[in-house]
């Protein structure tokens, strides 16, 4: 008699706010402008976010902020959508390995138009929500925003490394 194969699938809530920013700051200005009006103390994370790449290709690196704020079991970050990915060097002269080439790679595809990605894990009210963009609209530096359904997109997973 043959084993029988189980699959285990696990169906992540994806509970969580979020809003795209397109930017022309630097992401520790855009941090520093946000946690003035919003009121938070996002710092930049002690290690930065890591997506393994295809085979053989080395990991792409996205800086992102966050802040816990305990009282109301809410944690923000900001991460930035451009990350950097190592390419491998084809050189194979006298001067090989001088000089590193990167490739931009994006934490969500889907919005490549944005340039960072605030995250709110918890509970937002309506009305918070309708606050918090007028809020983030109004940054100096803040191009655009656009409030997105994390359900519509095919790369949430990769959001989910921000809450370890």
């Amino acid at each position: 008699m043959g084993a029988a194969k189980l699959t285990l699938e696990l169906d992540y809530d994806y509970d969580f706010y979020l809003l795209g920013i397109r930017s022309d700051l630097a992401d520790y200005r855009l941090v520093y402008f946000l946690n003035r009006d919003l009121e938070v103390r996002m710092k930049r994370s002690e290690r930065d976010l890591l997506l393994e790449g295809l085979k053989g290709a080395a990991p792409t690196q996205y800086t992102y902020f966050e802040h816990e704020e305990a009282d109301m079991d809410r944690d923000w970050f900001l991460a930035s959508n451009r990350g950097s990915q190592l390419l491998p060097s084809a050189d194979e002269g006298l001067f090989s390995g001088q000089e590193e080439s990167y490739r931009t790679e994006y934490l969500l595809p889907e919005l490549k138009t944005f340039d960072y990605l605030l995250v709110v894990h918890g509970l937002l009210g309506g009305h918070q929500e309708e606050r918090l963009q007028t809020l983030v609209r109004n940054v100096p530096g803040v191009l655009a925003i656009k409030n997105v359904d994390p359900e519509q997109l095919k790369h949430r997973d990769h959001l989910l490394f921000l809450d370890q």
